[in-house]
């Protein structure tokens, strides 16, 4: 479900999602001529919801303008990516969704499995609403 979520809001807002052989990264956005990309090694994520993830938070950056070069500023960076990750946490996993996992009891793990993304970014998820 989270993977057509993910092209239903690229498709949406125009912005193409390649799959591209990157050597040194996995995942990177792009904005060129006023249309944003997404730039994504399939072959380099091991499970569907690692994709997921990384073309979650890609959006992030896409849908926010949170772009950076890498000669950027750390702050800069840190800057953009954070903006990415609240998009997508927001977006992909809403407060009240996450609360109503817990209260069923499921642990992090299953609400990843459930909803198709890495338990990593639901525990980043539950830091962002609870700390």
């Amino acid at each position: 479900m989270t993977k057509q979520i993910v092209n239903d809001i690229a498709a949406k807002n125009n912005i193409q999602i390649i799959d591209y052989p990157f050597e040194k990264t996995k995942a990177c956005s792009l904005e060129s001529e006023n249309r944003y990309y997404i730039g994504i090694n399939e072959k380099q994520f091991e499970t569907q919801a690692q994709r997921n993830t990384a073309k979650a938070h890609e959006l992030g950056h896409c849908m926010t303008g949170a772009l950076y070069c890498a000669a950027s500023p750390l702050f800069t960076q840190e800057k953009c990516e954070y903006r990415a990750n609240r998009w997508a946490i927001k977006k992909f996993v809403p407060r009240e969704t996450l609360i109503n996992y817990l209260k069923k009891g499921f642990q992090m793990w299953d609400i990843a499995e459930e909803m198709e993304l890495t338990e990593e970014f639901l525990w980043m998820a539950y830091h962002y609403y609870f700390s």
